[in-house]
């Protein structure tokens, strides 16, 4: 049965000042819950020192009892208008660390976080609701992440555009943008990317000339998993229809097979032997 977070009745007032680590944990509590909900309070110093105390506490808890203290500690601030104590808190309740997961509550945290200040709850606010399955709202989520300067999960936003994540909010275009731009920046995972794109015969864009074009240099500089490479010369391979399509797939085999990639040696003996879109050649199929 899952516990709904309440704001815990106060039951001390007072003013604690260098507690003994052993009493953290009721120092906590009842310095917490002397807060009530006024903002000016979540940002006075002593709100501060207060959080900081429940943070030793969450950092020692091994059992669910110690966190329901944790929880119960953070939430006057966080009511209050703390944001970190609002993040601690939907963090704790969406990964469910030492308490019984409970992603609604734990979003619904993470965007009051989020909206309070505390920045780095946009990202996590973004990837909790895409996740859920809310797709547009996941997307301005990382747009506001994006805004306050938060970066590294720009893969993630053009994969989902591409891939219909963001729903009615997808863009394909500004996906194929994202990743074009972040491989002029020598993002090797975004131009691997970008050529599985072009190499997808779903897409409106095929052009496995282009998808060659991108992995050609990974491959002289070995900075391209070879089995992924390979993935992507497959998925040309069996969309290829014309000798002219078969060409740059051929020649991606053939830079594989000249690494000792076994599979694309296999490869290419198949298509010579039995002359697959290509002059039949029995001797390049046996060797």
């Amino acid at each position: 049965m899952s516990r709904t977070i309440k704001a815990p009745k106060p039951f001390c007032f007072e003013k604690i000042v260098r507690p003994a680590v052993h009493h953290l944990a009721a120092v906590a509590f009842c310095a917490a819950t002397a807060f009530g909900t006024s903002m000016a309070n979540a940002q006075s110093s002593d709100a501060q020192v207060v959080y900081r105390q429940i943070e030793e506490l969450r950092k020692s808890a091994q059992t669910e009892a110690e966190m329901k203290q944790v929880l119960d500690s953070y939430l006057p601030l966080a009511l209050s208008g703390h944001a970190r104590s609002a993040f601690r808190i939907g963090d704790a309740l969406y990964r469910g660390t030492l308490t019984e997961a409970q992603p609604v509550a734990g979003i619904t945290y993470y965007r009051r976080a989020a909206e309070l200040g505390f920045d780095p709850a946009w990202r996590y606010l973004a990837f909790a609701l895409l996740k859920d399955g809310q797709g547009e709202a996941a997307l301005d989520a990382f747009n506001k992440a994006l805004e306050v300067g938060l970066t590294g999960f720009e893969m993630d936003i053009a994969m989902n555009h591409i891939g219909q994540g963001f729903g009615s909010k997808s863009d394909f275009e500004a996906g194929l943008a994202m990743l074009q731009s972040l491989t002029d920046a020598g993002n090797t995972e975004a131009a691997v990317a970008l050529a599985r794109v072009y190499a997808d015969p779903e897409n409106t864009i095929k052009d496995f000339r282009a998808a060659r074009a991108l992995l050609e240099p990974l491959l002289d500089s070995e900075e391209a998993d070879n089995e992924e490479v390979y993935r992507i010369a497959e998925i040309a391979r069996k969309s290829a229809v014309t000798r002219e399509q078969m060409i740059p797939v051929i020649a991606t085999y053939e830079e594989l097979a000249a690494s000792g990639h076994s599979r694309s040696a296999f490869r290419l003996g198949n298509i010579y032997g039995r002359g697959i879109l290509t002059d039949r050649d029995t001797e390049l199929g046996i060797d």
